[in-house]
């Protein structure tokens, strides 16, 4: 496990909004759009604290790993595979700050190319993870997501699109994103056709 502390936006023009209550987790195992999902990191209208959780495994691992080590008010889960529009991140905390006690997550959507819309940027409360933790099971996210309604919890999503997914990025990851994919749908019981052809 490498984990690294990245300090975004050094060259940023002193107008730039610094937000000290945020940190930014990028969650990577090396793949081959790391340093763009970075990039556009560097490229976001404010600034703030970049920390990277790197080779860490399994997905519920790293997720805890990101709530275990924030110091901050909210954290956003960025993934390798996401090229953010540059005001993703101050839209994300100006959108968490509104929300209400118990919505705990506010999230974003994504366009992955070829699909339409897939796959989100979350930003989290800290403070929901004084009560669950993530569990290491098929769907970590919604695993997390059932437990915290039980406490009456929830989240807000926008339709807004914030940025770039892309889990195909080569032929592995084609490969393996297909086959996470079919297996998900397995699991969660739906029918493929509605998916897939």
């Amino acid at each position: 496990m490498i984990m690294k502390n990245l300090q975004a936006g050094m060259n940023k023009a002193n107008s730039s909004l610094a937000i000290k209550e945020i940190t930014i987790f990028l969650v990577t195992s090396n793949e081959e759009t790391t340093s763009n999902a970075y990039k556009s990191l560097l490229a976001q209208d404010c600034n703030f604290k970049i920390v990277e959780i790197k080779n860490i495994f399994p997905m519920s691992k790293a997720f805890q790993r990101m709530a275990d080590i924030c110091t901050t008010k909210y954290f956003i889960q960025v993934d390798a595979d996401m090229i953010l529009n540059t005001d993703a991140i101050s839209y994300l905390y100006n959108e968490i700050r509104k929300t209400p006690f118990w919505i705990y997550r506010f999230s974003g959507s994504l366009y992955e190319e070829g699909f339409g819309k897939g796959g989100a940027v979350k930003c989290w409360k800290k403070s929901v993870f004084k009560l669950l933790k993530f569990k290491d099971v098929r769907t970590v996210d919604r695993n997390f997501q059932n437990r915290a309604s039980l406490l009456l919890l929830g989240i807000k999503h926008s339709q807004k699109i914030l940025g770039i997914h892309k889990p195909r990025h080569s032929y592995f990851s084609n490969y393996l994103k297909t086959k996470s994919d079919i297996e998900k749908w397995k699991f969660l019981k739906r029918k493929y056709s509605k998916y897939a052809k």
